[in-house]
């Protein structure tokens, strides 16, 4: 029986299960269930990938994303692959307590434990709120779909519950952004492409 705590390493102080380790346990204990992967968006030096897990009989279990840039690492269309994997499997459970997959802050781990006050959310830090090019994409696609900017901004607001769209991280701005890159295609919309990385 796979043993998670036999496979943690040490980073910066903070254990961490990597995304191989996930894996064996994951196979060991869903054999049948299968991990699909695909490219979402991919400009010049930069991916952003999505991975599915689903079920025996096809039920998808947990989708995630991951974006990296050849700035960051030379094969960043496979770091890219690995991180949207080990985040669909945090999300089913393998290892979510050492994943830094779920990451924000200086350490970018999001699943530490915080004291929050009752009705004061924290507030996300400014490096990983979403960024420029990514909201000035978000707004374009938006035009497209047929929103103004302020009901852009009202719909991104209202679905991950934020007081301001200032707020919005980029993960959450990629996600609006392939909802609304699906939503332009389904209506026989041109694709935008940005000028610029937009994470």
């Amino acid at each position: 029986m796979f043993n998670p705590s036999e496979h943690l390493i040490d980073i910066k102080g903070k254990k961490y299960l990597p995304v191989a380790a996930r894996l064996v346990w994951f196979r060991e204990e869903h054999p049948d269930w299968a991990i699909h992967t695909s490219v979402v968006e991919r400009g010049d030096g930069w991916a952003l990938m999505k991975a599915s897990i689903s079920s025996e009989n096809g039920y998808t279990l947990a989708t995630a994303h991951k974006a990296e840039t050849k700035a960051g690492f030379g094969d960043y269309l496979e770091k890219a692959e690995t991180g949207a994997v080990g985040r669909a499997l945090a999300m089913c459970g393998y290892g979510t307590q050492f994943a830094p997959e779920f990451a924000e802050g200086e350490e970018r781990i999001v699943d530490t434990p915080q004291v929050v006050a009752p009705g004061n959310p924290p507030a996300a830090k400014p490096s990983h709120l979403a960024t420029e090019p990514q909201r000035k994409y978000i707004f374009k696609l938006g035009m497209i779909g047929g929103m103004s900017p302020d009901e852009t901004k009202e719909m991104a607001k209202k679905k991950f519950g934020l007081d301001s769209f200032t707020l919005l991280s980029k993960e959450e701005a990629s996600e609006i952004i392939e909802e609304l890159q699906k939503l332009s295609m389904e209506e026989g919309a041109e694709s935008v492409k940005p000028k610029e990385v937009p994470f």
